[in-house]
């Protein structure tokens, strides 16, 4: 996450917990001109795919939160720092499989 600033573009894919927070299993940048939004992602049953500009970050020893503005709102984005690394297939709700290479 050190490579990402305020402002910059980001395609956030992410699933809701039971305890009712939103948390990222994949992030990526985007060419700024990329509509920004919220909407239903396919990856396995209940993602959704934000892209949306970084308006703010808090990071802990457990991981971070963004805050993401995108056309019609802004949506708070819990990301662990569990160890993941770039490529590596990581789990999703519903047995599904996300590799990508987080920031």
């Amino acid at each position: 996450m050190q490579k990402v600033t305020i402002r910059t573009t980001l395609g956030v894919t992410t699933v809701q917990r039971g305890d009712g927070s939103t948390v990222a299993i994949a992030i990526r940048p985007i060419p700024a001109a990329t509509p920004l939004g919220l909407s239903p992602f396919d990856l396995a049953p209940g993602p959704t795919m934000t892209n949306a500009m970084l308006e703010g970050q808090a990071v802990s020893v457990s991981g971070s939160e963004l805050v993401l503005k995108y056309k019609s709102g802004t949506v708070r984005v819990q990301v662990s720092t569990n160890g993941v690394k770039p490529t590596q297939q990581v789990g999703v709700p519903g047995g599904g499989q996300c590799a990508d290479t987080p920031i």
